[in-house]
């Protein structure tokens, strides 16, 4: 068994056999390496991403998933003490598999295996990074103003970012933010954009066409668009809603509001009970909040751009607890009061109430 460095990268030896590989990952940018097995060499890919709490080794990815996912294989964790977890793409036949050891992910056609690569990276990066709330959410950083937008699949977050990108904006997520309790500073996971559609890519002349999964979704490297930030501190949260029809406003809406919106849509309220209504109502305490109807691109790019200084309140915290007793679970209500209005969160229910 020998590895090597060469001008054409690592040289690796594998023999399944006896168990005995050697090599090591392989950051975008440098070349494939070579796998030897019975005689045979083959390139294979290997490559290595970070998470917001993992770095993950890819094994067997090809050129399409080195370019889409350039910016997490240049990203870091933000954890300081990351997992290290070992994927494996196989195709079998027609049909694209991935493994971790000796555990089946997930498997699917040619067409989806990027599509379906994503799913399993998007999990992991909750399943790594436990004790931090997750929104699902889209982040940019214009002109050093972090601008955070929420809302439903289908809402225009994506499209809002594109528009954002454009004008000169830094890219964290369209997806999964991280959030951390006490900061209003929000942490990136530069994962490509997932876009259902080409609106406002017209923005970017030398893109290469987009390549579309089963599903009508493509992914596109944000570095491709801009640059990445792996944080920001959030100074302005905006709900969009794309409309076909209909006038084009920017609303304000209560912090209580905005504060119910972000939970109800958060990847792990239930799982972090009450601390993530303090992480969520310290972040919109810091920030202003509001709601984006917009029928064009271009309106709700002009209209962000337009937003105010963010103004800083005061938020105060009051709980109220049940009576305990061995037959009950224990029970409280936790309420976050803002200037302007304040919202009641029960647990260990998550069942949420602007008072």
């Amino acid at each position: 068994m020998a590895a090597i460095r060469n001008a054409n990268g690592w040289e690796r030896y594998e023999w399944p056999l006896l168990g005995l590989k050697m090599g090591r990952p392989r950051r975008a940018g440098e070349p494939g390496t070579i796998l030897r097995s019975a005689g045979r060499l083959e390139r294979v890919w290997m490559l290595q991403i970070a998470l917001p709490g993992a770095r993950v080794h890819i094994r067997g990815a090809d050129e399409l998933v080195e370019r889409q996912l350039r910016d997490l294989a240049d990203a870091e964790p933000s954890l300081p003490d990351p997992q290290n977890i070992d994927l494996e793409l196989r195709q079998v036949g027609e049909r694209h598999e991935i493994w971790s050891g000796t555990h089946s992910l997930a498997e699917s056609s040619d067409i989806d295996a990027l599509d379906s690569l994503m799913q399993v990276l998007n999990r992991l990066t909750l399943d790594t990074d436990s004790a931090r709330l997750h929104l699902h959410a889209a982040c940019v950083e214009l002109d050093g103003v972090g601008i955070l937008l929420a809302g439903p699949s289908g809402s225009g977050k994506t499209t809002l970012t594109i528009g954002l990108l454009a004008e000169g904006a830094k890219y964290l997520t369209d997806e999964i933010l991280t959030l951390l309790p006490g900061l209003a500073t929000a942490f990136g996971y530069p994962k490509p954009l997932t876009i259902k559609s080409c609106l406002g890519l017209d923005a970017f002349p030398t893109l290469p066409a987009p390549v579309w999964s089963s599903t009508g979704r493509a992914a596109i490297a944000a570095s491709a668009l801009s640059t990445t930030a792996a944080y920001t501190h959030v100074d302005h949260v905006v709900f969009p809603r794309y409309v076909a029809e209909g006038a084009t406003y920017l609303t304000p809406i209560s912090r209580a509001d905005a504060t119910r919106r972000l939970l109800s849509d958060s990847l792990d309220v239930v799982r972090l009970g009450v601390g993530s209504l303090d992480t969520v109502a310290n972040l919109v305490g810091e920030a202003t909040c509001w709601e984006l109807q917009s029928t064009d691109l271009e309106g709700a790019v002009a209209m962000v751009r337009a937003l105010p200084e963010p103004t800083q309140v005061v938020t105060t915290m009051l709980e109220v607890e049940a009576p305990f007793t061995k037959s009950t679970p224990r029970t409280g209500i936790r309420v976050a009061r803002f200037p302007e209005s304040a919202i009641a969160f029960e647990y260990p229910y998550a069942r949420m109430i602007e008072l």
